[in-house]
């Protein structure tokens, strides 16, 4: 890599961490247990409802294969897979903000969810976390013994957010969202 390539990533680095205060404000400490405040990237994924043996077109957003991104470096992305009228890639007017403040009304991180033996073939709603370097995950199946309602009202609360949030369509076909997470 020339060293001309080198320095220019070094300025845009640097132009970037000036540009996000918000960045700037979150503690990371050690000594101190996560904060919300230190959340910098959120990534919400799900397969859609019920079984994936035969899982049909889907009639709303609470059934249907998406994932939605909220980050503090980017605008919130979402990409559809199967509901229909609504298939592609989406820039969405939701901000990082907004999902911060559903991780904490239902206390995050300190759910607990019970142990589930995962069930083969259905569907499962998925939360990735990120903050300080470190990501947290939780995933919880569309199965009727593993009904965790604080985790289903939060999967509700973040399509909620969605629902009512302005979007703009960028691409008719779904995207496969690598940069962070894996999704799937």
């Amino acid at each position: 890599m020339s060293q001309k390539l080198i320095r220019h990533a070094a300025i845009a680095l640097a132009l970037c961490a000036m540009l996000h205060p918000i960045a700037a404000l979150a503690n990371c400490r050690a000594s101190s247990g996560p904060s919300y405040d230190d959340v910098d990237a959120i990534l919400i994924s799900q397969t859609g409802c019920g079984s994936t043996q035969a899982p049909g077109e889907p009639s709303s957003l609470a059934c249907s294969k998406f994932w939605l991104m909220f980050s503090d470096y980017a605008v919130s992305t979402y990409s559809q897979y199967n509901l229909p009228g609504s298939v592609g890639t989406y820039k969405v007017a939701a901000t990082i903000d907004q999902a911060r403040m559903v991780l904490r009304h239902y206390a995050f991180f300190s759910l607990a969810p019970d142990a589930q033996r995962p069930p083969t073939d259905v569907a499962s709603w998925s939360i990735w976390v990120q903050y300080c370097a470190v990501t947290r995950s939780v995933k919880v199946f569309d199965w009727p013994l593993g009904a965790e309602s604080a985790m289903r009202e939060m999967a509700s609360a973040f399509r909620d957010i969605l629902t009512h949030s302005a979007r703009r369509q960028v691409s008719t076909s779904p995207q496969i969202y690598t940069p962070l997470f894996d999704p799937w």
